[in-house]
């Protein structure tokens, strides 16, 4: 690749190896409470997400958050610590990147529920959830997604989908 000899040409380049490929070690964050983290329950769990909320935000009540002037609902959670959410309010309805990082600030821990399987018609819903778990990833917030297939998995049957279509 032209590229990459233009590279090795005009810097040093310098080898890093290391015996450990530490994208892949799954422990490496474990113990740390700032660590971002995604827990994946499959509908045959289904009310496990929600159980688990309930234990950890005993008192979760409905919360306003403040987005550029505008009062965002959010029906159930504690600001600082965890909210829940319906698939259907956090990426059906419309919502914004400014939404997104709004609430990823505000929570620590953020349980999603009633993923369903998406195909190629819910782009919006899907770009949604990228930008979503983007930002819930770059402010270390915990994920607990209630899914009927795991989430990766839909977002490629959904990207093979309209692949095909092309």
């Amino acid at each position: 690749v032209p590229c990459i000899d233009l590279i090795k040409s005009s810097f040093q380049v310098i080898n890093l190896s290391s015996p450990v490929d530490y994208r892949q070690d799954q422990n490496l964050g474990e113990g740390r409470d700032n660590d971002a983290s995604l827990k994946y329950f499959d509908f045959s769990n289904r009310g496990k997400v929600e159980l688990l909320f309930n234990e950890l935000c005993p008192d979760a009540g409905s919360v306003d958050l403040n987005v550029f002037g505008r009062m965002l609902a959010i029906s159930k959670g504690v600001l600082g610590n965890c909210a829940l959410f319906n698939f259907k309010e956090l990426f059906e309805e419309s919502k914004s990147s400014a939404d997104y990082i709004e609430i990823c600030k505000s929570f620590k821990q953020i349980f999603i529920i009633n993923i369903p399987k998406l195909n190629a018609d819910a782009r919006n819903e899907i770009r949604r959830i990228i930008t979503f778990v983007d930002q819930a990833y770059e402010s270390k917030v915990k994920l607990y997604i209630e899914s009927e297939i795991e989430i990766v998995e839909n977002l490629k049957r959904v990207k093979d989908e309209l692949v095909s279509l092309i």
